[in-house]
């Protein structure tokens, strides 16, 4: 997600800007545009046949990078020495795996490798990514019999009748091979000879335009008999795209995220502070406002140890604060201070983390501690 801030004075500020100097309302309320764009994959390896076809890119079967190229425009960042560390990439990828059966393959007994393909009249733009399960009939059962991954101990099926490995994935090197999976098998000597129908794979695909916006766990089925009857069951929730939330809420902690803000900022006094004022002289807050962060505020130490969490060890983010309590008018206004600095590190610290907030008093030497706090999701205001 790119923007350009956007309108949070009297919408997100948690105490409507009574605080001396607010966190939501001076750090994040600038005007902007929310920004959002998308890069299909499938388009970046279009483009790499289409160059392999003039000559341009000789060798190269794949993107293992992609740069992408901004150009900003107007004075948002006027007067900041700007620094590729100030901008955060948060790519999503996008999920649209399901279950779909193969094409049947032949085996003929002493053929030890199969090839499972996609019909590509059903669709032409699925890609193959796995395979779950392969299927086959015997002479001596009644129903289907299976053969599993070779690292699988059990099935949910009765009758298991040899184990399998996939040994080539589907490749990039033209459309014919995107679509094939090579597999090994393995039958058990018992039930060779016994075989008596091809072999059927239940493949994970994506990219299947079928199965779009379906939600987790329902199936689709092929209504056009002409393509012969198929089933389709979502793996996961899929969609061409995620939208962006709406919420300003939600969008609290990809501002903070993008402008710099991740949590390493508090083992940088200086640089803390010159976001700080940065944002704070765009929205006029106050030239004592200004003066009380920028003196108040002595020093910021950030230090990574652990915490014993559920028998477990988590890493944890400790954070200390030097404080100038003459400074500040009442020890309440310190507080207030300091406390908007502690929601700023209850969002940044990473998932499955915790973090430990401290502040020292350098004149009378008192120490404020916070409670320690366990990531488990982003928070909201």
């Amino acid at each position: 997600n790119l923007f350009e801030g956007n309108q949070f004075v009297g919408q997100v500020t948690r105490n409507e800007g009574q605080l001396p100097f607010d966190l939501i309302e001076f750090f994040l309320g600038f005007s902007s545009l929310l920004r959002n764009f998308e890069i299909k994959l499938g388009q970046v390896h279009d483009q790499i046949l289409e160059g392999q076809s003039k000559g341009r890119y000789e060798g190269l079967d794949s993107a293992t990078q992609i740069d992408i190229s901004l150009t900003l425009t107007g004075d948002a960042l006027q007067g900041v020495e700007v620094t590729p560390s100030y901008f955060l990439l948060n790519p999503i990828v996008v999920e649209n795996m399901y279950e779909k059966r193969s094409l049947p393959v032949a085996y003929q007994g002493a053929r030890d490798t199969l090839d499972f393909n996609i019909n590509l009249a059903e669709s032409n733009s699925e890609v193959p990514v796995d395979v779950l399960e392969l299927t086959t009939t015997s002479s001596d059962s009644p129903t289907e019999v299976v053969l599993t991954p070779d690292f699988s101990s059990a099935s949910n099926r009765s009758e298991v009748v040899g184990k399998f490995q996939v040994i080539k994935k589907a490749a990039a090197t033209s459309s014919a091979d995107s679509k094939t999976v090579q597999t090994s098998i393995s039958l058990d000597p018992a039930h060779i000879g016994k075989l008596t129908g091809p072999v059927h794979a239940t493949m994970l695909c994506t990219n299947g335009s079928a199965v779009e916006n379906l939600p987790s766990g329902s199936i689709y089925r092929g209504l056009n008999g002409d393509l012969g009857r198929f089933e389709l069951t979502n793996v996961v929730r899929t969609t061409r795209y995620h939208d962006a939330s709406i919420s300003e809420q939600k969008l609290l902690n990809g501002l903070l995220d993008a402008y710099a803000c991740d949590i390493n900022v508090f083992a940088d006094t200086a640089r803390l502070k010159s976001l700080w004022q940065f944002y704070a002289e765009r929205v006029n807050a106050s030239g004592a406002d200004l003066r009380k962060f920028d003196f108040g505020i002595v020093k910021t130490t950030l230090k990574v140890t652990s915490t014993i969490y559920r028998l477990g060890n988590l890493p944890c983010y400790e954070i200390c604060i030097g404080v100038d309590d003459d400074q500040f008018d009442t020890p309440d206004e310190l507080f207030s201070y300091v406390d908007i600095l502690q929601m700023v590190v209850i969002r940044l610290c990473p998932i499955n983390c915790t973090s430990r907030f401290k502040v020292e008093k350098t004149r009378s030497g008192e120490i404020l501690e916070w409670p320690i706090l366990i990531a488990s999701e982003r928070l909201s205001p």
